[in-house]
């Protein structure tokens, strides 16, 4: 389960996106073995992880 979490890290903050006729990682392997509530779930959660880290670098680039 460890590997499991950790996966779920990486997905997390990858940038990794899909383009028309290829198919990532992420969508054709992790999220394949996922219930659609837990990849809306994942989907929800790294838009909330990308707006908070550009929060938070938008205040650390205000304090220089």
């Amino acid at each position: 389960m460890a590997t499991d979490g950790l996966m779920a890290i990486r997905y997390l903050i990858s940038a990794e996106e899909s383009r028309i006729g290829r198919t990532d990682y992420w969508n054709s392997v992790f999220l394949a073995g996922r219930t659609p509530f837990d990849r809306t779930c994942l989907a929800l959660l790294k838009v909330l992880v990308i707006i908070t880290l550009s929060v938070f670098m938008v205040m650390a680039l205000s304090q220089l």
